[in-house]
């Protein structure tokens, strides 16, 4: 790159969020491989470029970039989310959803409805579905997200009708979205899940967040 400056990790930085917007994948590389060099070992460096393959379709890439931020020492926050039933506050983490006592019964629901789904023509993301040790990653990042266990556990635990009330410590996956707005549709339930982004108010299969445009500013952030 011909630049009157020498391009310091911010510059490259930029450059490579650019091209995850753009699915630019061989410029992305060569950027987060300068950011490496430069000795930037920021975890928000390494998502960007798992957002870049991901959103590439590069599954194995996601997992080779996932592998080395756990060499590094590098750890998300886990996803944590709370629902209220019968007068007492639940919470669920990220990937934990083998220890609850519901856990049976809360995996039932959601296969149920992954099922579903596929029946209605969604495709695997949407599902969370796993057809191969590619799709390993994309399963931590879509399918085994924290509302959709409480949501389940709401649904398990309330009167039927009855509205249920999320709230979560980040910010929610398009996937997840897209199951709640089913899963409000399918038991004719009003389901709210507020995370750091938005409010999103689901009923009858469709969100107050108003879809694409909220997507669209989402991954500007990203």
């Amino acid at each position: 790159m011909n630049m009157p400056i020498q391009p310091d990790q911010a510059v490259w930085g930029a450059l490579l969020n650019a091209c995850r917007l753009h699915r630019h994948v061989q410029l992305g590389e060569l950027a987060a491989h300068n950011i490496f060099n430069l000795g930037a070992g920021s975890i928000g460096y390494y998502v960007l470029l798992c957002n870049l393959y991901s959103d590439s379709g590069k599954w194995d890439q996601v997992i080779k970039v996932r592998e080395k931020m756990k060499e590094a020492g590098l750890v998300l926050d886990p996803g944590c989310s709370w629902v209220e039933a019968k007068g007492k506050v639940h919470a669920f983490l990220t990937g934990d959803n083998c220890h609850h006592p519901q856990a049976k019964d809360i995996n039932v629901v959601l296969e149920g409805f992954y099922e579903k789904m596929k029946e209605a023509g969604h495709d695997g993301q949407d599902c969370g579905c796993i057809d191969d040790e590619a799709d390993r990653s994309k399963a931590e990042m879509f399918c085994g997200h924290s509302e959709r266990q409480a949501i389940a556990f709401g649904l398990i635990n309330t009167a039927p009708g009855l509205p249920i009330w999320v709230t979560k410590n980040l910010y929610m996956c398009r996937s997840c979205h897209s199951l709640v707005k089913f899963i409000s549709k399918v038991v004719r339930r009003e389901i709210s899940v507020r995370d750091t982004e938005e409010f999103h108010h689901f009923k009858d299969g469709e969100c107050s967040c108003g879809d694409e445009s909220y997507w669209e500013e989402i991954n500007n952030k990203r």
